[in-house]
């Protein structure tokens, strides 16, 4: 998914990725990460939502949905997809409190499966980079598969205190 061109982006992606990081809304019902925290609070009773990974979860996501409200190149949609999948994972963490502290290790398992299949599903275009013999941007996306995979695991070795 990690596509790094400066190309302008198709107007259609643009907007599905605007409206996903919270950036600006559809009429559309589009759903965004802001627009979940309060289904997930709703869910679950209190006390066993670590309100600052949804607060982080939005950040993150309105973050990312800025560079491409400002810049809307295929690099800035491929950041969008990234800050949402790293929204998505601080999501997860903050339902943490439903589990009672014996399941630490189921959860960690399944935060791990979590973040194995956004690693398959973002390092798709690392196959296409490689037969076009786009070594730049093989090493890029490399790079940033690194460090998005870092973002989303960070929590699981450094809890919040």
């Amino acid at each position: 998914m990690f596509r790094l061109s400066l190309a302008a982006a198709d107007s259609g992606k643009v907007a599905v990725w605007r409206i996903a990081t919270g950036v600006t809304f559809g009429a559309g019902g589009g759903v965004s990460i802001a627009a979940i925290v309060p289904k997930i609070q709703k869910a679950l009773p209190a006390g066993m939502i670590v309100d600052q990974f949804t607060h982080m979860a939005v950040a993150v996501s309105i973050a990312a949905g800025l560079t491409l409200l400002f810049f809307p190149r295929v690099v800035s949609v491929s950041l969008a997809q990234a800050g949402v999948a790293t929204s998505i994972m601080l999501l997860g963490y903050s339902v943490l409190g439903a589990f009672p502290p014996s399941y630490l290790a189921f959860v960690r398992v399944l935060i791990g499966v979590i973040a194995c299949v956004l690693l398959i599903l973002f390092s798709s275009s690392l196959i296409f980079f490689y037969r076009q013999r786009s070594w730049s941007d093989l090493i890029l996306g490399i790079v940033l598969l690194i460090l998005f995979g870092f973002l989303w695991t960070y929590p699981l070795t450094h809890p919040l205190k």
